[in-house]
């Protein structure tokens, strides 16, 4: 059972309300993807960061985006269905 539907999260349809999930995946997305931009700017500054490091942070950072790119049409589909 999804948790829209354990939570009575239906549409007049009987239908899961997934523009809800959506619209808070792609927030919880924003704002990690915020937090990381952070996090790498505040070891850029400092005079002894990891190279390595900041090079993951920022291809994670990447595939947040991708995420929040995919999720963005398929939460503007379930608004418009």
């Amino acid at each position: 059972m999804s948790s829209s539907i354990a939570n009575g999260n239906l549409r007049d349809g009987g239908e899961p309300n997934f523009n809800s999930e959506h619209s808070q995946r792609v927030r919880a997305l924003s704002v990690l993807h915020d937090d990381l931009d952070a996090v790498i700017a505040a070891l850029l500054r400092a005079s002894n960061c990891d190279d390595l490091l900041v090079t993951r942070l920022k291809k994670r950072k990447l595939q947040i985006k991708d995420e929040i790119a995919l999720a963005m049409p398929a939460m503007q589909s379930a608004r418009t269905a």
